[in-house]
């Protein structure tokens, strides 16, 4: 479907074509159609030949059909694997459709469904795994989630989950590696939504591999799921592009601005100590989460993050976007361009920033 359809791929001719349906009735209750029930928003899965996608409606108020695109392919530029998507229509309303990445006798295992298991094997009857991950301070099992949703607690949550499942130890080394690939995006991209429940790893029981999932769902890249705040951000720019720095009022504006750029949070982090109070939902900000995790990682880690802020710059924003525009045959709304533009070069100084200064305290720019 995908590769035959240009523009904005029209969900009700692919069903009125492959299945006669042109009904108003509810689509949940036709038999070609599987519903979703992870996440808010209305989708549903179904076949287009002998492919299964995913559809998932527009959310309201929100940009966000447009992240999982550009940000889907800002990932194919950095190398890392990720759900293809489309812009799509069903019953007059815009939304995406997703190609189903998961392939025979593999299955996806969320992040949450994995935690979950290893809570029920070793929260109830293991004081040390208690005592460790202090389970018994939080009551619900979402804080419970919140919390341990970082790299540092996920290493050995996942070598207990292997452990448990007869994989192979060797794993876990690619598995984490796909996770801090998923931090950099995620922090590059300022992804707001990255919860337990979107992420996850690939099993082949049969095979007896395991890895990790190609990155979905990054409608919250930007802040383009939220078009009020959005749309404040943007008029900031524009005020201070036009007002003189030296303006009393420029400083405090520009203040506004770095604050919504870095008010979504990052929720998959790295130590459950980003998170200052989990009863009311205050987190670290994306840069004060980067310094800790450059203050605990080797130089090669802080080399990734340079080459994928390279890459980036080389392949250049804007033809990023507009290649996607000439592949898919559509129109990426020229505010939106802006706004991305906008919004991840002021990050991306910002992490260059960060990656100076860990070089400068390490014993200089040229340190090895």
């Amino acid at each position: 479907m995908f590769e035959e359809t240009n523009g904005i791929i029209e969900i009700d001719k692919i069903f009125l074509n492959e299945y006669n349906y042109s009904s108003n009735t509810e689509i949940l209750k036709e038999k070609f159609i599987e519903s979703e029930l992870n996440g808010q928003r209305e989708k549903f899965w179904f076949f287009s030949g002998r492919t299964k996608y995913l559809y998932k409606k527009q959310d309201m108020n929100s940009d966000d059909i447009y992240a999982e695109i550009v940000a889907e392919e800002i990932a194919n530029v950095l190398g890392i694997e990720c759900a293809e998507y489309r812009l799509a229509t069903f019953k007059g309303k815009p939304g995406v459709v997703t190609k189903n990445f998961i392939k025979p006798n593999e299955k996806l295992v969320l992040g949450a469904e994995l935690l979950s298991d290893i809570l029920n094997k070793f929260a109830l009857n293991d004081n040390e795994f208690k005592k460790k991950y202090e389970i018994d301070k939080l009551e619900k099992t979402k804080d419970i989630h919140n919390k341990l949703n970082n790299l540092e607690d996920m290493w050995s949550i996942i070598e207990l989950y292997l452990v448990e499942k007869g994989y192979d130890k060797k794993f876990i080394k690619p598995i984490m590696e796909g996770m801090t690939k998923k931090f950099f995006f995620d922090i590059i991209t300022l992804q707001g939504d990255s919860h337990i429940s979107n992420w996850g790893l690939i099993e082949n029981e049969k095979e007896k591999t395991i890895r990790f999932a190609p990155l979905f769902d990054n409608s919250n890249m930007c802040g383009l799921n939220r078009i009020s705040v959005k749309k404040t951000f943007d008029d900031m720019i524009k005020t201070l592009r036009s007002n003189n720095r030296n303006d009393g009022k420029f400083k405090k504006t520009e203040e506004q601005m770095y604050n919504l750029l870095y008010h979504p949070k990052l929720l998959f982090s790295v130590s459950e100590n980003d998170i200052l109070n989990i009863g009311s939902k205050k987190r670290k900000n994306n840069l004060e989460i980067l310094d800790y995790f450059l203050s605990v990682s080797s130089k090669e880690y802080c080399d990734i993050l340079e080459y994928c802020l390279d890459m980036i710059e080389k392949s250049n924003l804007k033809k990023i976007m507009l290649d996607r525009e000439i592949r898919d045959d559509i129109e990426i709304p020229v505010e939106i361009k802006n706004h991305i533009i906008n919004s991840m070069t002021l990050n991306m100084i910002c992490l260059r920033e960060k990656i100076e200064n860990y070089r400068m305290n390490k014993g200089g720019p040229n340190y090895a």
